[in-house]
């Protein structure tokens, strides 16, 4: 990351159990959001629990809503939801407000859905 060469890294920790990937000190969850933002590298982090806990720009849960398998391994129609739980700035005065903009259609279980969330956001806001 240090190197400027990234624009996107994903650390993948799902695989980990939680109590292995809580053994990254928050020092070092600290050194990687100062390093990203050096670099203007997006750092992303996958896990079953949250992890980076207050170094972290932005928390999302996704949770499955809806899956259709097809065969064994064959998934169709896989739908999700996802749920903004922290948020470091707000979107408001944060230079990257595409959060607040549409999300495509597969990424919000309903446009309703997607409503009500940026309202409650708003009135958590004011």
């Amino acid at each position: 990351m240090q190197s400027g060469g990234f624009s996107a890294i994903v650390l993948d920790l799902a695989d980990e159990s939680i109590e292995h990937a809580r053994r990254i000190p928050l020092a070092t969850w600290f050194r990687y959001g100062q390093a990203a933002d050096r670099t203007r590298c997006s750092l992303l982090v996958l896990g079953k629990a949250p992890l980076a806990q207050s170094s972290a720009a932005v928390v999302l849960e996704c949770t499955p809503a809806a899956i259709e398998f097809v065969s064994g391994t064959v998934i169709r129609n896989f739908n999700y939801k996802v749920h903004r739980r922290r948020e470091r700035f707000s979107p408001l005065t944060s230079p990257i407000t595409s959060i607040d903009r549409k999300p495509p259609a597969s990424t919000w279980t309903s446009p309703t859905a997607w409503e009500s969330e940026m309202r409650a956001s708003a009135e958590r806001r004011t």
